[in-house]
């Protein structure tokens, strides 16, 4: 077995978590609030992975690799990651337990 070196991560983004609030005005709001740094390496999107999203109706445009978190297995909804200033959803989550790390498949966030 192989084992990850740190510097496999070398790519920095941040995890961000939707969270809801009451304004100053009493209504009700959600906004994307930064939850932590990531360190993802990138990883090339296969054929089959557009196939897939076709049948989803869903375009996979990245796929990254970072260390496991099992805060993302509980609701991938509330979730998205930033990258390079663009914010991205997460389609589906891949995971390598025994290897200690996940990757995601990631969509346009709208």
């Amino acid at each position: 077995m192989k084992k990850k070196r740190i510097s496999d991560f070398r790519f920095k983004g941040d995890l961000q978590k939707l969270e809801s609030y009451v304004d100053e005005n009493d209504r009700p709001q959600e906004a994307w609030v930064s939850l932590k740094s990531l360190f993802y390496a990138e990883l090339g999107v296969a054929a089959s992975e557009h196939f897939y999203g076709v049948q989803e109706k869903s375009d996979i445009v990245r796929k990254i690799s970072i260390v496991y978190d099992p805060i993302l297995l509980l609701d991938r909804t509330n979730f998205h990651v930033e990258l390079d200033g663009v914010s991205y959803n997460i389609q589906r989550i891949y995971t390598d337990i025994a290897n200690e790390r996940m990757e995601l498949s990631l969509t346009y966030a709208k």
